[in-house]
């Protein structure tokens, strides 16, 4: 705090410290050490901003020194000095005080910083102002983003509620990330006409989350919110209160998987920090053809009986992976869920579509699976304050425990639906005599049809169950408790209802399709329902036909349909080999027998066929057709193509199925060594194949050592050629929970995910049964639901006792789910606490959640035990030989050199050199080489001349000399006066010499072989005429070659010895 001189008049400029206590309470407070100092000599200090309008600001500020300052400033929370887009500030600089900014956006928060030019590096700031208002918005469209007309999503915010709009005005956001860190209300100036729409644009646009939601409107009306991209992870894409006249549509909103009910796609709640408080409700809501990717609710709105959601159009969405809630609505008048795709749920007790209390609900064309009630409609009514009927129509659900629950309802109308669900496909429950169940296919684990204390009428329905079972019949007063075996006792329980169901199964086209191919639905429903057309927009009744059928599927019975259900080896998981068998399974879901066809597969560049005889398939019957085999070693996915052939095939949109299964790698392991070492070196091993579990390396009958299969081991001093075979060993391990502890015992449809990241066999799990009995256990591919396992299991252990159970099942790497698909056992004992994950030892096997994701429950499945190592493998021996001592030889071949007047020349070879990687020849001439064969010269006739030869290998050398003599090159012609005579030549041994001298010479006289021996030598004085006979008679035959040297020179002769 600086005392102003210009404030402050001279001699007042007296501190004082005020202190404010609360009432009827005081405190001690000392000072001492107080200094008052000069103010600084470069200063700006009293920073203020005046005459505020939607484009101006006066800026003033009181200091010391020069009247010279930079300026800074932007959008409110730009960044200082290197904030680029959005977040870059404008500088000014050489400003003084006052100073007036203009330019400036109406109705926007701006900071700036001054800095003052006598103290470079000193910024005072941030200080921060908003402009005022230039009137409401004018009607047009506005980019929002870094080059656009709004730079931030909050600015936007803020002019709308400070400033309203005059027209109708959209906003499309450039490329890059916003927040709204403020709710949007009821807008001035917004009407049924003038609406507010937020857009996405063509460019990477993100929407994420603040604290509450990407997007909150409280009391919103008129506004339109579409193509965005929305992130909320742990939060919410949209929260509603109180709105009215909102349109969400096409967009895609990312919450991720989660248990948390604060993270959620598009909720109503009047609350940010909890959806279960209800709100005034909303009132002309549209959510169409959306994207909702993980939440706790996907879709949740939460009136109440004096605030209800008021004609609500909930259409075409993809809700995938929700936790608990794909579809939520808690009191409601006209509202429509149509058309809808709700699948991959999280929790085992999921709800797909939960109305309650709505008056006028219209559920119709909505595909609902992978959840434990496919529709929860409870308390729907019809009433004139609706304009609409309640009707739930032309459904499929597909669930692990009720396909479709209506309780309590009054005036529904349920037609032409199709819901299968794991203990009943439909619960009728305390409905009132308006209720009407038509033209429906109900499929059941237990029972078709569950009723409970219900007046609804029944009738035109197919029931099928796959338990004991058709029906059970609850009523309690009088009590009468009725397990429904048939049809016919189902029809004698109420001669006036269900006399024109039937009984039996409808033969859905696949695992998880629930359109009809079987005869007994087909032209069997009751046309006075008056729904025109089916779930696929196909025409009620069908072409050529007079009557409508059963279900949400219109279709017609085909006479001959051929289709490929399923790939039925190889499966994923399966070792590579040399022959790996090709088969498929073949449905008929044709009223024909089928009798003959030709099934093909594309598989590997080959294509494989088979046209089987002997076939008799009939009406919803399969068979296995085995193709033939390929040969794959090599681990990875194999594309498999097959198509069947039939000739008047009805239905050619099933003749095709393309898949993919991932192979085990089963390659021969693939060692990394060196083939030689120097003796006494250490030798690292390792391999290539496998790259994961554990290999054995072992030398004759002594194992060297067990590692993983990414490890290098080291053999230290090899002294001797060693023969080591490398092995891929398999070993157990073992993952999972040891024993239940707090929880409880079920029999539903539920398990664990888990994957595996090298090939293994799941050996067996440890289950905790209530009673004896049969349990059967699936194992299918997490990503593309495939069954890959159904093994049933018998245990006898009782009150919920521990029993191993053997599974033996093979995996490849991938990820995978293990469930419980029914038991007789009373029931399995599952942990209420589980903390996932669950790891092997190695890390291998991680059991990451319950089949469907959750993180609350461990299901069933205890103390695994796992075979890991992947599949069989061809083992590899080699050798590590040490490297031998090189050997040097050289020789030069002097018998045939070739000799001049002036030279001899002969060639050389180190022929004979073993060993070595290199080698180095020196002749005693001076000639060197590192060549193996070569050529050598000399210019005068000399004995014992010598070639040494050094050999290098990669551990030692080797040395080899040679020598030999140079002779004959030719002298003078007159050399002893041309009287040398050698003769006989050729000879048998004996021949003579003869030659005359002038006069008294010395001349040395030698006989050396081919190879340079000297067989002898002498030197005789000649004086006049020489003549001597020399025996070579006891030499080999041969070449040899007689040398005379005298002062004159020196002159070699050839004698050739027969």
């Amino acid at each position: 705090v600086y005392l102003d001189s210009n404030v402050v008049p001279a001699g007042a400029q007296r501190p004082a410290f005020l202190f404010y206590s609360i009432s009827g309470s005081y405190n001690y407070i000392y000072l001492d050490s107080v200094e008052v100092e000069a103010l600084p000599a470069c200063v700006a200090y009293n920073f203020a901003e005046s005459n505020v309008t939607d484009s101006s600001a006066d800026l003033s500020w009181s200091f010391t020194g020069n009247n010279s300052f930079n300026l800074e400033y932007g959008p409110t929370g730009f960044i200082q000095g290197t904030g680029t887009g959005a977040q870059a500030g404008t500088t000014v600089s050489s400003v003084s005080a006052p100073y007036s900014l203009t330019g400036l956006n109406p109705n926007t928060t701006y900071d700036y910083y001054v800095e003052n030019a006598c103290n470079p590096g000193t910024w005072y700031g941030p200080f921060t102002f908003t402009t005022e208002c230039t009137g409401p918005l004018a009607a047009g469209t506005y980019t929002v983003g870094a080059t656009g007309d709004f730079a931030t999503l909050d600015s936007v915010m803020s002019t709308l509620n400070v400033c309203g709009i005059g027209g109708a005005v959209t906003f499309e956001f450039q490329a890059g990330s916003f927040i709204a860190s403020s709710a949007i209300g009821e807008i001035n100036g917004s009407s049924a006409t003038n609406t507010i729409t937020f857009k996405g644009g063509s460019a990477a646009d993100t929407i994420t989350a603040g604290g509450d939601a990407a997007f909150v409107l409280e009391g919103a009306k008129h506004m339109v919110f579409e193509d965005l991209y929305i992130y909320a992870p742990g939060s919410k894409g949209f929260r509603l209160n109180g709105t009215e006249d909102v349109t969400i549509d096409g967009n895609t909103i990312e919450i991720g998987a989660t248990t948390s009910s604060l993270a959620n796609g598009i909720v109503a709640s009047a609350s940010s920090t909890s959806i279960y408080s209800t709100t005034s409700g909303e009132k002309d809501l549209t959510i169409t053809d959306n994207h909702v990717d993980g939440g706790y609710f996907a879709i949740r709105l939460y009136g109440s009986s004096a605030g209800r959601n008021e004609n609500v159009d909930i259409s075409g969405n993809t809700v995938m992976n929700t936790y608990y809630y794909g579809i939520y609505v808690y009191y409601g008048t006209d509202v429509t869920i149509s058309d809808n795709h709700l699948s991959g749920f999280g929790s085992n007790f999921a709800y797909g579509i939960y109305p309650y209390q709505v008056d006028g609900a219209v559920i119709s064309l909505n595909h609902v699976s992978d959840c434990y009630y496919g529709v929860y409609a409870y308390y729907l009514s019809s009433t004139s304050a609706a304009t609409q009927s309640s009707e739930i129509s032309n459904n499929m659900f597909d669930a692990g425990y009720y396909g479709l629950s209506v309780l309590y309802g009054d005036s529904v109308g349920v037609y032409h639906n199709t819901a299968r669900g794991g203990y009943a496909g439909v619960r009728d429950y305390y409905n009132g005599t308006s209720v009407n169940f038509r033209n429906n296919i109900f499929v059941g684990g237990t029972y078709a049809l569950y009723n409970y204390n219900t007046n609804a009428f029944g009738d035109y329905n197919l029931y099928h169950s796959t338990g004991t079972y058709l029906g059970y019949s609850y009523v309690s007063s009088p009590y009468t408790l009725t397990y429904i075996d048939s049809l016919g006792q189902l029809q004698a329980l109420d001669s006036t209802m269900h006399m024109s169901s039937v009984e039996g199964d409808p033969i859905f086209a696949g695992a998880t399709d629930l359109h009809v191919f079987g005869p007994l639905a087909n032209d069997a429903g009751d046309n006075t329902v008056g729904i025109t057309v089916d779930i696929d927009g196909d025409t009620r009744p069908m072409s050529g036909s007079t009557v409508v059928d059963m279900g949400a599927d219109e279709y017609d019975v085909i006479g001959d349909d051929a289709s490929l259900t399923m790939l039925v080896s190889p499966t994923s998981g399966v070792c590579g080999d040399d022959s790996l068998m090709v088969s498929v399974e073949i449905g008929n879901f044709g009223q024909n027998t089928l009798t003959s066809l030709t099934v093909s597969a594309d598989v590997l560049g080959q294509t494989l066929s088979a046209t089987p005889t002997g076939l008799s398939i009939p009406f919803g019957g399969k068979d296995t057709i085995m193709l033939g085999y390929v040969s794959n070693y090599v681990g990875g996915p194999m594309s498999v193509v097959a198509y069947t052939q039939l000739t008047n095939d009805g239905r050619p949109n099933n003749d095709t199925l393309s898949t993919s299964v991932d192979i085990a790698d089963a390659q021969q392991v693939s060692p990394v060594y060196p083939d030689f070492v120097c003796a006494g070196d250490d030798v690292d091993l390792s391999v290539t194949i496998p790259t994961m579990g554990k290999v054995m390396w072992a030398s004759g009958s002594d194992t060297i050592a067990i590692v993983d299969a990414d490890s290098t081991i080291t053999i230290p001093g090899l002294t001797m050629d060693t023969t080591i075979t490398v092995s891929a060993v398999n070993y157990t391990d073992s993952v999972g929970q040891k024993t239940p502890g707090s929880g409880y015992s079920y029999t539903g449809a539920y398990g664990l995910s888990f994957t595996s990241s090298s090939a293994m066999t799941l050996d067996s799990v440890t289950l905790f049964p209530s009673g004896a009995g049969n349990s059967t256990i699936v194992i299918e591919d997490a990503s593309t639901g495939a069954q890959l396992y159904s093994i049933t299991v018998s245990t006898t252990a009782t009150g919920y006792s521990p029993e191993q159970v053997f599974l033996g099942a093979s995996l490849g790497t991938g990820s995978y789910k293990i469930w419980l698909n029914g038991t007789t056992t009373g029931g399995l004992y599952d942990n209420l606490s589980a903390t996932y994950p669950y790891y092997s030892t190695d890390s291998n096997v991680v059991i990451t959640g319950d089949r469907n994701g959750g993180s609350s429950w461990y299901e069933y499945f205890y103390d695994w035990k796992v075979t890991m190592g992947g599949c069989d493998r061809e083992d590899s021996t080699f050798t590590v030989a040490i490297h031998p001592d090189p050997v040097a030889m050289i020789s030069v071949d002097t018998a045939n050199a070739t000799i001049s007047a002036t030279d001899w020349t002969a060639s050389w070879s180190t022929s004979g050199t073993m060993d070595a990687d290199s080698i180095s020849v020196e002749f005693s001439n001076g000639t060197t080489s590192t060549d193996t064969a070569g050529t050598v010269t000399f210019t005068a006739n000399n004995a014992g001349e010598t070639v040494t030869v050094i050999a290098y290998g990669p551990c030692s050398s080797d040395t080899a000399t040679f020598t030999f003599d140079v002779n004959q090159i030719s002298v003078d012609e007159d050399f002893m006066n041309g009287s040398l005579s050698i003769y006989p030549n050729p000879t048998r041994g004996l021949f003579n010499v003869e030659f005359a001298t002038e006069q008294s010479k010395d001349v040395e006289i030698s006989i050396v072989n081919m190879v340079g021996q000297v067989i002898s030598t002498d030197v005789v004085e000649v004086n006049g005429v020489y003549n001597n006979q020399f025996d070579l008679s006891n030499e080999s035959a041969g070449v040899y070659f007689i040398t005379f040297t005298t002062d004159e020179g020196t002159l070699t002769e050839r004698i050739t010895v027969e």
